[in-house]
């Protein structure tokens, strides 16, 4: 007979190995991906990067700077930009070492947006363990006495 904490284990590493495999095989084009192998990226569109953000303004573009990432140069016609916005962007990636600008969105506020949601999260958390406990000898989740 299957206990719980085997079922437990079971369902974490399944997801855990989901995880890894979204992570590893994913769809989409990540810059990354297209700087250390632009042979075979050339032409593609990028839509992945890790928190991008705009550096240095140009008057045909500007440079798309990364978090723990490559900084590339955008080519487009975008004005109305200033330095360290956060954007979300999709563009064309060249083999030269370039991207073509298709769409992109300014994100205002993203910092305090972030900070905003973790208060709904925590309040929830609270309610939830108002009326809740975990019991380790049954090793599942049953509800406190009053509620």
């Amino acid at each position: 007979m299957i206990k719980r904490w085997h079922l437990t284990f079971l369902f974490i590493s399944l997801i855990t190995l989901l995880c890894l495999y979204s992570g590893l095989f994913h769809p989409w084009t990540d810059l990354d991906d297209c700087i250390t192998n632009p042979e075979n990226h050339d032409g593609d569109i990028v839509t992945h990067f890790k928190e991008p953000r705009i550096g240095t303004i140009y008057p045909d573009g500007f440079k798309l700077i990364q978090k723990d990432g490559h900084s590339i140069r955008v080519y487009s016609d975008f004005t109305g930009a200033t330095e360290g916005e956060y954007i979300a962007i999709k563009a064309i990636f060249h083999s030269q070492g370039y991207l073509e600008l298709l769409d992109i969105r300014i994100l205002k506020n993203r910092k305090y947006k972030m900070f905003v949601s973790i208060f709904p999260v925590l309040f929830i958390g609270i309610l939830f363990f108002r009326y809740f406990r975990f019991n380790f000898k049954k090793f599942f989740l049953e509800p406190k006495d009053y509620a």
